[in-house]
């Protein structure tokens, strides 16, 4: 079992993405599944170029595009993340009972 919440959210949101009727809601769950994919590649070693026979300057290169990937990735997913808690607190939910 995964203790680690990005982890935990990631496969509840793979799991749920395939039952959202709505197509611009699913879109707008696989930009946040993407975010929190990259922020799971980030943590794990998966960042070396998967050739290791590559010049380091093509690897340097192929890394710089992933980072830029990941960061827009990242960057789409926090966005989701706040409007998602912008309209929570809105509604209520958030707020403290008593």
């Amino acid at each position: 079992m995964r203790t680690d919440i990005i982890a935990i959210i990631h496969d509840a949101m793979e799991a749920h993405v395939p039952d959202i009727p709505d197509e611009n809601g699913r879109q707008e769950a696989l930009a946040y599944l993407r975010g929190l994919k990259a922020i799971l590649a980030t943590r794990s070693s998966a960042t070396v170029a998967s050739d290791p026979l590559a010049s380091p300057r093509t690897r340097m290169r192929v890394e710089q595009v992933i980072s830029r990937c990941r960061q827009v990735a990242i960057a789409d997913a926090l966005k989701i993340h706040r409007h998602a808690l912008a309209n929570s607190r809105n509604e209520g939910a958030l707020r403290p009972e008593g």
